[in-house]
């Protein structure tokens, strides 16, 4: 198992990448791949994803600082039961986190800075003389 760093901002991604010692006819449907992420109280399972050849990943994203423990679960012996912990650090500048509905009709980042979406649909361009 292979762990992206001891430590992550947060709002990153942690990830775990487990590699399988076998291949396997449909990797998709035959390894199931999990993780269970633990801070404080708070508990959360994350399911895990085939990312080609011998390897799975479990992708993660801190909401909080501090310190994290996750465990592995999987209908793969080696893939199940591995522990590890991880240390969520502050968000650094220009890390406002993801961004979400406020008052329902505006959105936000996670750290209560507004976001502005800004764009234009051109599909009537393709009928515009030129």
């Amino acid at each position: 198992m292979k762990t992206s760093g001891k430590s992550v901002e947060r709002w990153n991604i942690f990830e775990i990448s487990l590699t399988a010692k076998e291949s396997f006819a449909n990797p998709f449907r035959e390894v199931e791949a999990a993780a269970v992420f633990s801070h404080g109280e708070r508990i959360l399972r994350v399911e895990g994803f085939y990312d080609g050849g011998y390897t799975w990943k479990v992708r993660f994203m801190p909401e909080e600082v501090g310190e994290y423990s996750f465990r592995t679960q999987s209908n793969l012996e080696e893939f199940h039961g591995l522990e590890g912990r991880f240390t969520s650090t502050p968000a650094s500048t220009g890390n406002h986190g993801p961004v979400q509905v406020h008052n329902r009709c505006h959105f936000r980042y996670a750290d209560g800075t507004p976001y502005f979406v800004l764009g234009t649909t051109l599909y009537a361009w393709f009928y515009r003389p030129e």
